[in-house]
């Protein structure tokens, strides 16, 4: 094997490996992206739920309804 050869061969597995490792990069981030887009399709479609079940409108009942201090403090910390 000359030494011409060898280096072509040497040339050919680094640009080899340089696209796999590209691949597998674009593979992963790929992955990420779409974990990510469910988690937030899953948390928006709990917030419609929560908006849905109208909790907002019964919260701000029991708020016309405290009438001492510890109802009051129990009331913020919903």
């Amino acid at each position: 094997m000359t030494r011409s050869t060898f280096l072509v061969f040497a040339a050919g597995y680094y640009i080899i490996t340089i696209l796999i490792v590209i691949v597998v990069l674009v593979v992963i981030r790929k992955k990420t992206k779409s974990k990510y887009r469910e988690q937030i399709n899953e948390l928006e479609r709990e917030k419609n739920l929560i908006i849905s079940a109208q909790i907002m409108s019964e919260l701000n009942k029991v708020e016309s309804l405290v009438n001492n201090e510890e109802l009051k403090k129990q009331s913020n910390s919903w």
